[in-house]
């Protein structure tokens, strides 16, 4: 079975840069119970997702990212699939991104971490060329998944390089 591809966004760097270095995402409570796309909202283990970004990158894809459903160091308060809504007073914050306790965003989903570091970038005018039709937030179409996933593969350096130059490469 083919893993479905979703992308998501976030307003600024400095949470994507939690995002990969913590290898998660979150929302808020209200983002998850009355604002987020069902087929979102039901992302399965193995899904693959990607991160927008608007503040530096002008609205740049970031990913893939694989979909885990657990991670031994992250404490489970209760689960909706696979989003958990973290519990921060057992969970090391040395373990979450900064957004789950500051921002309430603790309901996340969690990312592969030993691939969180082989991710690509996508630029906006990437997408013109390839054609590609993107939702705000929500599953992207199955020809479209597939363009975007092929061009990821072939350009993890340029992600690389340009996270470096912003620090988040540790």
């Amino acid at each position: 079975m083919q893993p479905n591809i979703f992308k998501v966004h976030t307003d600024t760097f400095g949470r994507l840069a939690a995002c990969i270095k913590h290898a998660m995402y979150g929302v808020s409570l209200t983002a998850m119970t009355q604002q987020m796309p069902r087929d979102l909202a039901n992302i399965k283990t193995g899904d693959i997702v990607f991160i927008s970004e608007r503040e530096i990158s002008n609205n740049a894809l970031f990913g893939p990212f694989y979909v885990v459903d657990n991670r031994p160091t992250v404490v489970v308060k209760r689960r909706k699939g696979s989003w958990i809504e973290i519990d921060t007073e057992k969970t090391s914050h040395e373990n979450i991104a900064y957004w789950v306790e500051f921002e309430k965003r603790s309901w996340c989903m969690l990312f592969d971490d030993t691939l969180s570091n082989r991710i690509s970038i996508v630029w906006p005018y990437n997408w013109s060329r390839l054609n590609l039709q993107l939702p705000s937030w929500g599953a992207v179409s199955s020809n479209d998944a597939i363009k975007l996933i092929d061009f990821a593969i072939e350009n993890e350096v340029e992600a690389r390089e340009f996270l470096r130059s912003h620090d988040v490469w540790l």
